[in-house]
């Protein structure tokens, strides 16, 4: 009897089951949906969409300013007593104590009582270390004609303007190289007689010091001036 009416209505049977079912599972999650035993949507996460609209308004409206781009590096040249010159790169609000460091420090003819520190390093700077015994500026930004190395210079500070000659009592170690026939050996060695004997009274003196003989005095006697 139980077969027979399986067979007649058993397909109509299981999909009323399956109805029932479903409406029911709908049924009982609503009812769960209603008394907040299921979350809808996290409050947080709503939050932070809210906030990340709100921000990409703000950037737009320029209320936030946009993400600054990185400042290009500086750089600052060092010459003269330094045992690696050449140029460098530094970092904001260093200063010629690191940029010495980045040299390798000072050779052992360089006179740091001239050089200062703690100055602050600027873009384009260039620095110049003297020798013992040497005038010299020892920092400049960006190194005017005025500003290159001593040797360089056509107007030196111990020559006379007019005259164009070397003065042999206040010239510096490069300097005193400018002349002919004095490289930096006979040059120290001009230096070193000054200061034992005091200044020069007559370019004559020259000839006093040791490789300087009459063909070297007669090539630059011409340049040199005591004053």
């Amino acid at each position: 009897m139980l077969y027979e009416i399986w067979e007649r209505y058993g397909r109509w049977l299981s999909a009323a089951g399956i109805l029932l079912f479903l409406g029911l599972s709908f049924y009982l999650y609503r009812g769960a949906e209603r008394t907040g035993s299921l979350p809808l949507e996290t409050p947080v996460y709503a939050a932070e969409v809210k906030d990340a609209g709100q921000e990409r308004n703000d950037e737009q409206n320029g209320t936030i300013p946009p993400q600054q781009e990185s400042a290009p590096p500086m750089y600052a040249d060092i010459k003269g007593s330094v045992k690696r010159p050449g140029m460098y790169a530094f970092q904001p609000n260093e200063r010629v104590a690191h940029l010495l460091a980045k040299a390798g420090g000072l050779t052992p003819e360089a006179d740091p009582l001239q050089v200062n520190l703690a100055q602050p390093l600027t873009d384009g700077m260039s620095i110049w270390i003297p020798a013992k015994g040497e005038k010299g500026n020892a920092s400049f930004p960006c190194a005017p004609p005025q500003s290159l190395h001593p040797a360089q210079r056509t107007a030196a500070a111990g020559a006379a303007p007019s005259t164009g000659k070397v003065n042999i009592n206040t010239a510096t170690l490069q300097e005193l190289q400018t002349l002919p026939g004095i490289g930096e050996t006979r040059a120290q060695a001009i230096l070193a007689y000054r200061e034992k004997n005091g200044p020069f009274d007559k370019p004559e003196q020259l000839k006093n010091i040791a490789g300087i003989g009459d063909k070297t005095f007669e090539r630059l006697k011409d340049r040199v001036v005591v004053k």
